[in-house]
């Protein structure tokens, strides 16, 4: 799979028509470190198949650590294939990473991840109006 030439959602939507074992093993390109983190050093690893400035798609994969996570101008929506962890509001509220979970982090978001086994997830990225801000001509 390649994301070079998918210039519409509905072409990511084809792309990605694959069997959850074939996401499983579609090779990603690693980004490297997590930073911050408050613990380890989770290195993070992706594969892209779609990006039109306002929507992402793709594969992502972190090794184990602690670290945390904002999303001042968007939206994630994932569903997570393998690994174990979790995912902690701001306000104390954990939720269990595991194989077949989903989680949402709405626009506005902030908390911490604990990841104890490499964790690989399928993810939506939907920018927010607050995103257009910070763009030229946004």
């Amino acid at each position: 799979m390649n994301s070079e030439g998918i210039t519409d959602i509905q072409g990511a939507i084809a792309a990605i028509a694959v069997s959850s074992d074939e996401l499983q093993d579609i090779e990603l390109q690693v980004k490297g470190p997590r930073d911050p983190a408050f613990e380890g050093t989770p290195v993070e690893s992706m594969h892209r198949f779609y990006d039109d400035g306002r929507t992402l798609i793709g594969i992502w994969e972190c090794t184990p650590g602690r670290f945390p996570v904002s999303k001042p101008d968007s939206t994630s929506t994932m569903y997570f294939f393998s690994g174990a962890g979790s995912i902690t509001d701001e306000n104390g509220e954990s939720h269990p990473i595991i194989p077949g979970s989903a989680f949402v982090e709405p626009e506005g978001w902030r908390g911490e991840w604990t990841i104890t086994e490499t964790v690989r997830k399928l993810y939506v990225i939907t920018r927010g109006p607050s995103a257009d801000r910070g763009r030229a001509g946004g």
